[in-house]
């Protein structure tokens, strides 16, 4: 049995409001909610939806469901303008664990006061160019921050809450570590130039 319903952040469900799609509408942007009964009981699906437009030569502009938008390009000379599609989904990875890397730190009670996270993948050579191992290299800077706290919420944010960790493995290979930097004195202010 299948029932489908409008669900908020709070897990409260409200009658389904419908377009001439059948999609359910949101306040915030379209999304579509399904519930299903399974073996373990409810189950709630919700499914994306983004856009990708064209503007010309190797040049696109893509949205997501609240209108946020990302310059992507190819990378020949002429088009060096946005981001590479393949470096997207690094980047999509490396911020997907870093939401969940904040929040549970915050839980733990030991807040960021930095974090920075560099994705390094390894593709194959020819064509489509299939990532076969990623490494996240988290750094981390607060008051206080514990080993054991770090590692603990870097291993929930990837191996259980991250979604874009969740479709790329087993296909790819994912790797973390990460440092704990020394909380920066008052008034210190952090130069980098390059990569770091």
């Amino acid at each position: 049995m299948e029932a489908e319903g409008q669900v908020d952040r709070t897990g409260q469900t409200d009658p389904p409001k419908r377009d001439s799609l059948h999609r359910i509408i949101a306040s915030d942007g379209w999304y579509t909610a399904r519930r299903s009964r399974g073996e373990q009981g409810l189950i709630v699906m919700s499914s994306a939806h983004t856009r990708l437009v064209w503007c010309g030569e190797g040049l696109f502009v893509g949205i997501d469901t609240n209108k946020h938008s990302v310059v992507i390009s190819t990378q020949d000379e002429d088009n060096r303008v946005g981001m590479k599609p393949s470096d997207l989904l690094l980047v999509a990875l490396a911020s997907c664990t870093a939401v969940d890397v904040v929040s549970i730190m915050r839980k733990k009670r030991q807040p960021l006061s930095r974090l920075e996270v560099a994705a390094d993948g390894v593709q194959d050579e020819d064509p489509p160019w299939r990532f076969r191992t990623i490494h996240l290299t988290y750094r981390l800077r607060g008051r206080n921050l514990t080993a054991e706290a770090a590692a603990r919420a870097i291993e929930l944010a990837e191996g259980r809450y991250c979604s874009v960790a969740a479709s790329l493995r087993p296909q790819v290979e994912i790797t973390t570590s990460f440092e704990i930097l020394p909380e920066e004195a008052e008034g210190e202010v952090e130069l980098r130039q390059g990569n770091p």
